[in-house]
């Protein structure tokens, strides 16, 4: 329940502060922090990459990767059934991928 309280507080005052500046750069996602100065150009594009996820896709990949939950656990918080977070960590991971893979090395 408290899980669920705050995240929905944190969606809106993300949409508050989308529609007071829709301008806002979505690059400024600081949600991989480099454990040294030689990881910081890797955290930095994996960042730019986890900004160009939807945000709902973006949750689930944050609550699998960096919270450890299953898929059963990430449908109970977010009140979704399972299989709908399993599809969208699957969509988000293949979108990552694509992102990162590209041959000019830049994020769209």
């Amino acid at each position: 329940y408290l899980f669920r309280t705050v995240r929905n507080q944190s969606c809106r005052l993300s949409h508050q502060r989308a529609k007071e500046n829709p301008q806002a750069p979505t690059d400024s996602l600081n949600l991989v922090e480099a454990r040294s100065s030689d990881d910081r150009e890797g955290a930095e594009l994996l960042n730019r990459a986890l900004s160009k996820l939807l945000p709902e896709q973006r949750e689930v990949v944050m609550l699998k990767t960096y919270d450890n939950m299953t898929f059963k656990e990430i449908a109970a918080a977010l009140g979704i059934p399972a299989n709908t977070a399993a599809s969208r960590y699957r969509y988000a991971l293949g979108k990552l991928k694509n992102l990162l893979e590209r041959k000019d090395g830049r994020l769209p």
